[in-house]
């Protein structure tokens, strides 16, 4: 009882969300969870890295976020981080929604690296304690940042109009930003998600502190696929046009490899493959 009487000294009651207070957690998406679009979630999912929630005490049952991305476990550097809040009253359900996230996503098949802006970034119910049935993230992206990454689109085609058109091809068609107004945006889901506890809390990181290296990547990357990444990629541009070259020679050689060895690394289906296929094939 003498505990129960404490916050009336001034104090303020503790937050239904105190289990969660000063700790973070580690969002991972497996292949398979990712639902909408149908079939090719995970085509694209796979260049989405693991997300990093912080979770911090705001104003009575309100709880500071904060949002940032790994690798292995390692919060990435390269990817400012991005505050909210969120009602944490519903504990241990929770909505955290960021209008806006800065978002870097590499290709570590091909080694691109674009810089893009999420919209309405949610988080449904994925931190640990919730039972409920939906657990799920959402996001629109816009193709019109991310076209560089997709690389099973033959690289005549790879731009934003001809990425939106394979994408159609495969069932999922891009539609109007409602940012920009501009045919590019895709809506991505997945679903039953859980997030476990890190043991590294989530530093805080603003633009001003991003290394100017991180616009390449050069982890695994022949050198002719670092021409022109480093001026290139940050922009959302395809890299340089002889880095283009190498890796369509490349593939061109052992098509069905590829497209094997991409499938083992990512996790992802064929769908865009089959669909980029069809959309040369269309076009000759």
């Amino acid at each position: 009882m003498l505990g129960a009487c404490s916050s009336g000294s001034g104090g303020s009651p503790p937050s239904k969300a105190a289990p969660w207070i000063g700790k973070s957690y580690i969002l991972t998406i497996p292949s398979a969870n990712w639902t909408q679009p149908p079939d090719i979630g995970g085509d694209i999912g796979a260049f989405v890295p693991q997300f990093l929630i912080g979770v911090a005490q705001g104003s009575g049952d309100t709880i500071s976020v904060t949002l940032g991305t790994a690798d292995g476990g390692t919060q990435d550097p390269c990817n400012v981080t991005t505050q909210v809040s969120a009602d944490g009253s519903g504990y241990p359900d929770v909505t955290i929604t960021a209008p806006t996230f800065p978002l870097r996503i590499v290709n570590t098949v091909s080694g691109v690296v674009v810089d893009a802006t999420v919209r309405n970034f949610t988080l449904t119910n994925v931190l640990p304690g919730s039972t409920a049935t939906t657990r799920a993230l959402s996001a629109v992206l816009d193709i019109s940042e991310l076209y560089p990454l997709f690389n099973q689109v033959p690289a005549q085609s790879r731009t934003k109009d001809g990425v939106c058109q394979v994408l159609s091809g495969a069932g999922a068609a891009c539609m109007t930003c409602p940012t920009t107004g501009q045919p590019y945006c895709l809506t991505l889901e997945a679903v039953q998600l859980a997030a476990v506890e890190s043991t590294a809390a989530v530093m805080p990181i603003a633009s001003s502190d991003v290394p100017a290296s991180c616009s390449a990547y050069d982890a695994g990357v022949a050198p002719a696929q670092e021409a022109g990444t480093e001026s290139e990629a940050g922009s959302g541009t395809q890299p340089g046009a002889d880095a283009a070259a190498s890796v369509d020679a490349a593939a061109s050689v052992d098509a069905a490899a590829s497209v094997d060895a991409s499938e083992s690394d990512t996790g992802s289906s064929s769908h865009l493959d089959a669909a980029a296929a069809a959309d040369a094939h269309d076009g000759q």
